[in-house]
């Protein structure tokens, strides 16, 4: 796992931290208008700034998780997430 450091975009709280490093081995996708992207959540992947005026990029994310008997939620990881990233949206919008 690659160290990540906080983001200043609201909804994307965190990104990689030294990302440059990487640059050297993208590989660049183009999506057409109405294309989508499906990736695994531990894939790196980015965008470009929407440098458009007349149009907006519009994004959905989606978590699936495979139930199984066996799963647990570990309460103390969940609580200091939801405490984290409640935190990272009232700094963000000012309210900190």
């Amino acid at each position: 796992m690659r160290p990540h450091s906080r983001s200043s975009i609201l909804g994307f709280s965190q990104h990689i931290a030294n990302y440059d490093d990487l640059k050297a081995d993208e590989v660049g996708v183009k999506l057409n208008p109405g294309d989508a992207s499906v990736h695994h959540g531990n894939m790196i992947h980015r965008a470009d700034a929407n440098v458009s005026t007349e149009r907006n990029r519009r994004a959905f994310a989606m978590v699936m998780v495979m139930q199984r008997e066996s799963c647990e939620v570990d309460e103390e990881t969940s609580a200091r997430h939801t405490a984290t990233a409640t935190q990272h949206v009232k700094e963000m919008s000012g309210k900190s």
